[in-house]
């Protein structure tokens, strides 16, 4: 009882981390795309052999429509908040528009990287 509380608190907390602090956030979910690329190159294969086909095909979509997700999302928001100080410098007021694309594309980059984290970690597990 108390284990499933506490985990709920925690998951919690990170909840919270998560949307106070994205932009540290930006520097693990790039640290797992790039150990990802890492892997593919050395081992040629990122889930192991021993799942059913199935399971691998569907794990590998699924890997790859979260790569192509945070590979346009990622230079959207870093685009979207120049663009903002681009803009802001040259008016001298406030622009937000460019600021909320960006944010909401760096979100979506984060929670792709997650999806991907989940899916990748779920598929090595041993069974």
């Amino acid at each position: 009882m108390y284990k499933k509380v506490l985990i709920r608190i925690l998951i919690g907390l990170a909840i919270v981390f998560v949307i106070i602090n994205a932009v540290i956030m930006v520097i693990p979910a790039l640290a797992f795309w790039i150990y990802l690329g890492v892997i593919l190159e050395k081992e040629k294969r990122i889930i192991p052999e021993n799942l059913d086909p199935e399971s691998v095909q569907k794990h590998m979509k699924t890997l790859k429509t979260l790569l192509i997700i945070a590979s346009i999302s990622l230079p959207v928001s870093i685009s979207g908040i120049v663009m903002h100080n681009i803009r802001s410098g040259q008016t001298g007021t406030e622009e937000i528009l460019f600021f909320y694309v960006g944010l909401i594309a760096l979100y979506v980059f984060i929670l792709a990287s997650a999806g991907g984290m989940l899916i990748f970690f779920k598929g090595r597990q041993k069974r």
